[in-house]
């Protein structure tokens, strides 16, 4: 089985380095910049969800705290290794560990598609972020490279139509959206 997982994960790398697919993640980087408020490097703290490897905290100033929660230590070290200083939290995004209204600013990148309830991390996202609270989301697109995911092994929930509803059922309202081949980008706001 490890074998098999091995194989999975090394073929799944091997296509994310391939130069066109590159490319796409060097535009969603790019996208994702964009979006940040302008406030961004005054805000006390950011909630990053489903950090994995931490290949998107890069997107954030270096003098922001920053607090990675994701299911996986392994993961999570990753994280540290690629951003020092960062408090790393194992934990569900279905159940976040944290008080109330205590950060500013949430990202959730490229995590929905893992999500098979997205609207009880929504819910978690919306308790933990103050009133004036934003959120930087993806949802995935409907594309060859997500349906190679899927074929992987990925638990990948494709949900193109319906991020705007789920935005809206979780009391959310968006403020900007962009488009990458691979996801729908938004700021939404609290």
């Amino acid at each position: 089985m490890k074998i098999l997982w091995n194989l999975k994960a090394s073929l799944y790398h091997f296509f994310r380095m391939l130069p066109g697919v590159r490319r796409i993640l060097v535009q969603e980087k790019e996208n994702l910049r964009r979006l940040l408020p302008p406030e961004t490097g005054s805000f006390r703290m950011i909630l990053d969800i489903g950090s994995g490897s931490g290949s998107s905290l890069d997107i954030f100033p270096e003098n922001i705290t920053i607090v990675a929660v994701d299911q996986s230590a392994g993961m999570l070290k990753q994280t540290a290794k690629r951003r020092p200083g960062i408090t790393a939290v194992i934990a569900s995004a279905e159940a976040l560990p944290f008080k109330s209204s205590v950060f500013d600013f949430c990202s959730c990148i490229g995590v929905t598609e893992y999500f098979s309830r997205p609207g009880i991390p929504l819910a978690e996202i919306h308790r933990i972020l103050t009133d004036s609270g934003r959120l930087l989301i993806t949802f995935p697109k409907f594309s060859v490279f997500n349906y190679f995911r899927i074929f992987l092994g990925h638990p990948v929930y494709l949900r193109n139509a319906s991020w705007e509803k789920l935005l809206n059922d979780s009391n959310f309202s968006h403020e900007k959206m962009m488009h990458s081949w691979l996801q729908i980008q938004i700021l939404a706001r609290k």
